[in-house]
């Protein structure tokens, strides 16, 4: 009887085992479950090669792929993402997820003309049309084109009012329009409708600065932080802030966490990280890793001014001078650019090129007291008397209280009024430095 109660209990053991057993390999997550968590806990990077571990052996697993393209528009990876959701797209998954998440790919890497002939003005319902206007209505802000993205705009709203997305374009179109009390009110209103949308705080921090509420404008950018911290693209919004307002520490911290984040397009880090070593004036470490950047400099302009202003601190007048000329080529009308360059020619012994740079900017609309003044100078020293005192008259009458230019006016005066007299290089013959070209900012 003890023997066969015995292994009875054996068998209802084992009976309990077998159950638990199959329990737990039924609860246990599949990869795509564990990666989904991780990614809900904001944590993209964890998930990132648990889905590439599986679509290794699912590649045609659609879920996979949009679960990965989610995690790099989390992180920042524009291009990556793209091509994810471009495969999840040939696998036929729902276009009104995808179409969204393309929308942000190609506006973060300013493919506006793609969008608009990626995206159509159509929809398989109402809502989806409303919410293509907005995406195209960003394209056409995008591209300048401000009647074509109000239109587009106009449309969304008649069908979804009260739509955060709406909303947004809204405030970005009166920030456009420097309307910044309809922008204020619009944002809000989108915050309102969903306070963690990174988007809509970001925004709300554009309209700050606007209103010059830099720490409010600080506020919003913390939040967006908080709510997407493995985003460069956010921590970059931030630094760039507080560059700004001088807050180099600040600014280290997030272009250190950028740094950590891995490898990637790093570009404004890297820019970034060149500034805050001139403004603790390590010129050479600064020119290195303006030198980093390569071809995405093209991406910053300016900062070809600040590798030129690194340049002459370490009396480098030829590389100074040919990334002055790769600054106004891209932009032209650049005003610290235009003045650099024309000290970087009086400093080479070249003020006929320094007046006609000058007197080109000026003639072009620059009509300021340090343009006028710097073109007096280079009048000066090309011995063109009438011309040089009247730039200089120009410039005191329009800065009455500045000492420098009014020590230029009378040291010109005094060297013209007297036949024969020396130039007084040490007041009107420049040293070239780089700090006359005015304060480091983005």
């Amino acid at each position: 009887m003890i023997r066969r109660l015995f292994f009875l209990m054996l068998i209802v053991a084992g009976l309990v085992g077998v159950v638990l057993v199959g329990k737990l390999v039924f609860i246990r997550p599949s990869p795509l479950q564990q990666a989904t968590a991780l990614v809900n806990a904001n944590d993209p990077y964890g998930a990132q090669p648990i889905l590439r571990a599986l679509m290794r052996t699912e590649p045609r697993n659609v879920d996979a792929h949009v679960l990965l393209a989610r995690s790099q528009l989390m992180t920042s990876d524009w291009v990556a993402a793209e091509k994810e959701i471009k495969i999840a797209r040939a696998l036929k998954y729902d276009r009104a997820v995808l179409t969204p998440m393309l929308a942000r790919t190609y506006l973060m890497q300013e493919k506006h003309q793609e969008l608009l002939v990626d995206i159509p003005a159509s929809g398989a319902s109402p809502d989806e049309v409303a919410r293509n206007m907005v995406l195209r209505s960003m394209a056409f802000l995008g591209l300048g084109d401000l009647t074509r993205a109000q239109t587009s705009l106009d449309a969304a709203t008649r069908a979804l009012p009260d739509d955060p997305g709406v909303l947004m374009q809204g405030a970005r179109l009166a920030l456009a329009r420097k309307d910044v009390t309809n922008a204020d009110r619009l944002a809000t209103a989108a915050l309102a409708r969903d306070g963690r949308n990174v988007d809509a705080l970001m925004l709300r921090s554009d309209v700050a600065v606007q209103r010059w509420d830099n720490s409010r404008a600080l506020g919003y950018l913390n939040e967006a932080v908080e709510q997407a911290p493995y985003s460069p693209y956010v921590r970059m919004q931030r630094a760039a802030l507080n560059l700004k307002l001088g807050q180099d520490r600040l600014v280290q911290e997030d272009v250190d966490a950028v740094f950590d984040l891995g490898p990637r397009d790093t570009s404004q880090a890297l820019y970034y990280n060149a500034m805050l070593m001139m403004r603790a004036k390590k010129y050479a470490d600064a020119g290195v890793e303006f030198d980093k950047l390569g071809p995405a400099m093209e991406q910053y302009p300016k900062a070809f001014y600040y590798r030129a202003a690194v340049a002459m601190e370490l009396g480098q007048t030829q590389t100074a001078r040919e990334s002055l000329d790769r600054l106004l080529r891209l932009t032209p009308t650049d005003v610290d650019g235009v003045r650099l360059a024309a000290e970087v020619e009086l400093k080479s012994d070249r003020p006929d090129k320094a007046a006609a740079l000058v007197g080109k900017a000026i003639d072009a609309g620059l009509k300021d007291p340090p343009s006028h003044n710097l073109l007096g100078r280079a009048f000066f020293i090309l011995g063109r008397r009438s011309e040089a005192l009247e730039q200089f008259r120009i410039a005191t009458v329009m800065a009455p209280e500045n000492r420098e230019f009014k020590a230029h006016l009378a040291a010109a005066q005094a060297a013209f009024g007297s036949a024969g007299a020396p130039a007084p290089a040490s007041v009107l013959v420049p040293d070239a430095a780089p700090g006359r070209a005015g304060p480091v900012s983005q």
